[in-house]
């Protein structure tokens, strides 16, 4: 006999304010929306305002939402030598109390049932990573090494 177990974990944060510019579909004042998986939930509330300013830096500093996956052979090396971070121009690192600390972990791709061995380590900047992109890549959704299947996405702000 098969017992399955759940546990769900809530986790309240109060006077926390993001601000973005978006372009919104219908008109939304004030309302509780699906923000993010894993049933996520935000308060959102959405005001009129005039246009970005001239010389906006919008879209070229982002927020890593899945890992960046990365590759390099050898252990010191500058940013444009790493496959994978063509588009970085500078990594602040994932903000911790009050400052950003630049880290970076070991990122399994799983196990292959078919050849009975497990795919390659790669090494990746974690989730919260805070970037600046280069100015020619201010248009760009994700980054980094399989990037076309989702690794590496990221939120421009």
């Amino acid at each position: 006999m098969w017992h399955m177990d759940r546990a769900k974990y809530i986790g309240y944060v109060d006077d926390v304010e993001i601000l973005f510019w978006a372009r919104l579909a219908r008109k939304l004042v004030r309302a509780v929306v699906r923000l993010g998986g894993e049933g996520r939930l935000a308060a959102v509330e959405a005001k009129e305002t005039g246009a970005l300013p001239a010389g906006s830096q919008r879209g070229l500093y982002a927020i890593v939402f899945q890992p960046i996956l990365m590759y390099i052979d050898k252990p010191v090396a500058m940013l444009e030598e790493v496959a994978g971070l063509e588009c970085v121009e500078e990594v602040y690192g994932v903000f911790e109390g009050d400052v950003f600390k630049v880290r970076v972990v070991d990122f399994g791709l799983g196990f292959c049932e078919v050849c009975r061995r497990g795919r390659p380590m790669l090494k990746a900047l974690p989730q919260g990573t805070v970037l600046r992109l280069k100015s020619t890549c201010r248009d760009v959704a994700a980054i980094g090494i399989l990037s076309e299947i989702g690794f590496g996405s990221l939120y421009k702000v």
